[in-house]
């Protein structure tokens, strides 16, 4: 389990009002148990379709299926220390065979938690995790340019945009936009010193990884 105490909302760039003050949120490996909530969460964002390339219309079997990963993979989940939900993640390697050795990740949160890092917490567990794992790199494949507070957040913590899909997703509201694939290097490998200059310092926070 890793727990990482996340400073204000304000501090995230909302800035809606007053300092909301600092909540702890522990990041677990999925359980049965904590699948209604995860569900709540996938299907929510997935019906929004406004973020993911996944079908808008998943049944519950679908999105199982989808979402929680068998080894080498792993789900999380983030909650509050009242035993609230409020985020998910998986994450595995990218490919099989030859490109097994670069991972990827995903992660969602609650609409009602966004901007309180908890993405941010999640994403600092999955690098850890492909950190012990031995992955030499993490690349997500299909981020949409729309999604501005990811596209920021992924190049705070290291990512760069190695590639660009013109059009490649249709937001609901925006229509075509490009999709981005995003890469990070892990290591200090000769193969990534194109990428060892961007890295972050915000993601040196401790996480304990099982």
């Amino acid at each position: 389990m890793g727990i990482l105490r996340l400073p204000s909302k304000t501090s995230f760039g909302r800035r809606e009002g007053g300092v909301t003050g600092s909540r702890v949120v522990e990041i677990h490996t999925f359980k049965e148990s904590t699948w209604p909530a995860v569900w709540a969460i996938v299907s929510a964002i997935c019906n929004a379709g406004d973020t993911f390339t996944y079908p808008t219309d998943l049944s519950p079997e679908q999105g199982r299926a989808m979402w929680i990963r068998q080894s080498p993979g792993k789900t999380r989940v983030a909650r509050l220390t009242d035993g609230e939900i409020v985020g998910t993640s998986h994450m595995g390697p990218n490919h099989m065979g030859p490109g097994k050795h670069i991972a990827t990740a995903s992660f969602m949160v609650a609409e009602s938690q966004r901007g309180y890092g908890i993405g941010r917490a999640l994403m600092i567990d999955a690098l850890s995790w492909a950190r012990s794992e031995n992955y030499i790199g993490m690349q997500f494949n299909a981020v949409a340019a729309s999604n501005t507070a990811a596209v920021s957040l992924y190049r705070e913590m290291g990512f760069d945009i190695v590639g660009s899909i013109p059009t490649g997703f249709r937001h609901p509201s925006q229509g075509f936009v490009d999709l981005y694939v995003m890469y990070k290097c892990l290591t200090d490998a000769s193969d990534c010193n194109g990428n060892r200059d961007h890295r972050s310092s915000s993601e040196d926070q401790e996480v304990a990884v099982p």
